[in-house]
């Protein structure tokens, strides 16, 4: 990713699942968030989102959906559902 200069601006990932410590550090250095979607990746079998530690590395979070693998369309539905 560095290669290309994707992070030398504040962007929006996806997933997050499985990020090494080298990129939550990066995550955060640019002020980039991730949108997670908890239905998908269970759907997946992909893992949780670590949640606590990116909040921890102050990296912003937020939730979406993916309807391409996950059981709801809704981000709301998704919200109910992860809690």
């Amino acid at each position: 990713m560095t290669s290309m200069d994707c992070f030398l601006h504040a962007l929006i990932f996806a997933h997050g699942v499985h990020l090494c410590e080298g990129e939550c550090q990066r995550l955060s250095d640019t002020g980039s968030a991730i949108a997670f979607c908890p239905t998908s990746n269970l759907f997946l079998g992909s893992g949780l989102f670590p949640l606590n530690k990116m909040e921890a590395k102050g990296i912003k979070v937020g939730m979406g959906t993916d309807v391409g693998a996950g059981i709801e369309l809704f981000v709301t539905s998704n919200n109910e559902r992860s809690v």
